[in-house]
């Protein structure tokens, strides 16, 4: 039976395993390997993990590799159970949903919130909200009561998944944080793809070389580096602007990048890898 193997991260590159074994190293790298060499197909989200991952490999192996991106499905919009998110209509709520933890820090975000604490006009416009699973979140309510910001944060617990998508919805900005990086970032979270059905402008933090980036850049959405408190500051003053003036908004089915992630287009190209790799076989 032909086998079709799904890389949705890096897997004995990944940046995020840190502080393994000489021993361990080298057990990830067999496994990877061992896929590598096994599987009919592979599939990766994105060309720079291509890249990345199958340059250890031989040109015949490298062959195997195909782009599938993630994609966002509107059959689910349709189910969104009613939830009641937004806490004041007249403030900016800036969003981000899903875990926060290792090497992902919301360190920045609140450096940023401190530059505008003096801009009252803007502080006091804002509802920054993060729910999901925040690792070290004592430690982070402790440093947003220093700095004086704890008014405008506020943190929940983790929901289910339709809920999260209803949430998603009422928010005016939506947040992605992906962790630093001195290289190109080969990181496209599925939570990202998944933001562009909500019709919602999206703020990215994340390096200015990488997937990520480069996929908002091609929807005009503000980046910022998730360890620049100042450029972060910046967007979130921009976007203010926008808001204030009434121009805050985003259409992804008026963006042909954006409907190329729909599930219906991701699934076409998923049916003719696994067709290609039968009728190889």
């Amino acid at each position: 039976m032909p086998w079709l193997a799904h890389f949705s991260d890096p897997w004995s590159d990944n940046p995020y395993l840190r502080g393994l074994s000489s021993q361990q190293k080298e057990s990830v790298q067999q496994m990877e390997r061992g896929v590598v060499l096994a599987a009919d197909k592979l599939v990766f989200t994105n060309q720079p993990t291509v890249d990345l991952v199958m340059a250890k490999y031989s040109p015949v192996n490298k062959q195997k590799a195909s782009i599938i991106p993630h994609g966002f499905d509107l059959f689910k919009l349709q189910e969104l159970p009613l939830t009641q998110f937004k806490k004041n209509p007249a403030k900016l709520t800036l969003l981000h949903l899903g875990n926060i933890y290792g090497i992902r820090s919301p360190l920045a975000i609140f450096e940023a919130l401190e530059l505008l604490k003096d801009e009252k006009h803007i502080f006091d416009d804002l509802d920054m909200a993060f729910v999901g699973a925040v690792s070290k979140k004592g430690h982070w309510l402790k440093l947003i009561r220093q700095k004086g910001i704890a008014v405008g944060v506020r943190f929940e617990d983790r929901v289910g998944y339709l809920q999260s998508l209803s949430i998603g919805r009422q928010a005016d900005v939506l947040i992605t944080l992906d962790a630093p990086s001195d290289n190109e970032s080969v990181f496209l979270p599925s939570k990202l793809v998944e933001y562009l059905s909500l019709n919602t402008v999206i703020l990215g933090i994340t390096p200015a070389k990488g997937v990520s980036a480069d996929l908002l850049r091609s929807l005009h959405m503000p980046i910022a580096h998730p360890q620049d408190a100042r450029q972060i500051a910046d967007a979130i003053r921009d976007l203010h602007t926008q808001w204030k003036q009434g121009k805050l908004a985003f259409d992804w089915q008026r963006s042909q990048i954006a409907k190329s992630y729909e599930i219906e287009a991701t699934t076409d190209k998923l049916e003719s890898a696994l067709l290609n790799m039968v009728e190889a076989g």
